[in-house]
């Protein structure tokens, strides 16, 4: 995929999807170094729980460590606005 997004050939193949959004909606970009290693349901009671996003990212880099990350970690978390 980063390769793709780098654009290592003379031409780049983009995904891009649409979806239906709404005021409040929460979404989380993250490395495959943190995909497939904290389950959905921590990732909603960590997200849930925090008082700000900030503190969830940092949370779930530290739950995705702790379960053997192999690679770097990135998490990004955003929130629609009203």
């Amino acid at each position: 995929m980063i390769l793709r997004a780098l654009g290592i050939g003379e031409e780049v193949e983009v995904d891009t999807y649409e979806l239906e959004v709404h005021s409040g909606d929460v979404y989380l970009l993250c490395s495959e170094g943190s995909a497939g290693l904290v389950h959905d349901e921590v990732i909603d009671e960590v997200v849930s729980g925090a008082d700000k996003l900030h503190q969830a990212a940092v949370e779930l880099i530290e739950i995705a460590n702790i379960a053997g990350g192999p690679d770097n970690i990135t998490t990004v978390l955003f929130r629609i606005g009203s």
